[in-house]
């Protein structure tokens, strides 16, 4: 290898590159028109900061998504603008964008929309404000096909979560070391050993699960009737999935951290699940 190869950004950018030139030989399934790997969905509403941040960790996996869709549901603060203008070379795979009038949180029908555009055989949903890990594409893509992962979800506590830069997750360490030190209480790791994701799915937290895109075609998708608020439509989707046969297995080596905040009012008026449960 050159010396200019040695350089980590020069080299995913010329890998990313080839696998736009040859996709037959990097692995495009045929007849599906799929390619083998996970499809990253990145939820997003006026996030612009924390969106930079999300989208960095994927460009430093051990293993690259075969791309990255960010739904945004009406974003009106600068966050489109930015992902019109930042540099595609910069990325070895495709990152695009949805977006949408805001009226009201609909995460279902959103991700349902961004779904539909992807293009890997593993759907990974999460969120602007969340940063993975860098084995966390690598352990998704190896689960067998008729599993959902359950990835481990942790947070930073609001008032640290700011001091994360890009730099940091670089050196994802850092923000390791800052998770253990400020942790925010947010987390799912409570569950792994005593709670059956299977039996009981609200374990599985919507920041970081991953779904066979076969079964989440089979079943339909999201349950557009969660559109009424925020919250239990990911819960809902993975009770479908194992109810269709696809059970669900944790995925240890897929760790997220939240970029923790305040709640904010018109959030707080949109929790949805009991809403619709009670409908």
């Amino acid at each position: 290898m050159t010396p200019g190869l040695q350089k980590a950004e020069m080299y995913w950018k010329i890998l990313g590159q080839l696998h736009g030139l040859h996709p037959v030989f990097f692995g495009k399934e045929p007849n599906t028109g799929r390619r083998p790997g996970v499809s990253v969905i990145i939820s997003c509403y006026n996030q612009r900061r924390t969106l930079e941040m999300a989208l960095e960790s994927f460009f430093h996996q051990e293993m690259l998504p075969v791309e990255v869709i960010v739904a945004d549901d009406g974003s009106d603060d600068d966050t489109l603008e930015w992902l019109d203008g930042f540099s595609d070379e910069r990325w070895p795979f495709p990152v695009r964008y949805i977006t949408r009038k805001h009226s009201w949180y609909r995460l279902a029908s959103l991700n349902n929309s961004a779904a539909n555009l992807s293009k890997g055989t593993r759907l990974l949903f999460t969120n602007a404000d969340q940063v993975h890990c860098p084995t966390s594409i690598r352990d998704h893509a190896a689960l067998p096909n008729n599993k959902v992962g359950a990835g481990i979800f942790k947070g930073i506590s609001t008032g640290h979560s700011n001091k994360v830069t890009i730099e940091m997750i670089r050196e994802f360490q850092s923000v390791e070391r800052l998770g253990a030190e400020f942790p925010s209480g947010k987390t799912n790791t409570v569950y792994i050993g005593r709670v059956d994701p299977n039996v009981n799915p609200i374990v599985v937290w919507g920041g970081n699960f991953s779904v066979p895109w076969k079964t989440f075609e089979a079943i339909g998708g999201y349950d557009g009737g969660y559109d009424v608020g925020w919250g239990g439509e990911e819960n809902d989707l993975v009770a479908r999935c194992v109810k269709s046969g696809t059970s669900v297995q944790w995925v240890n080596g897929s760790v997220i951290y939240h970029l923790d905040h305040p709640i904010k009012v018109y959030a707080k008026k949109q929790l949805g699940t009991k809403r619709y449960l009670k409908r």
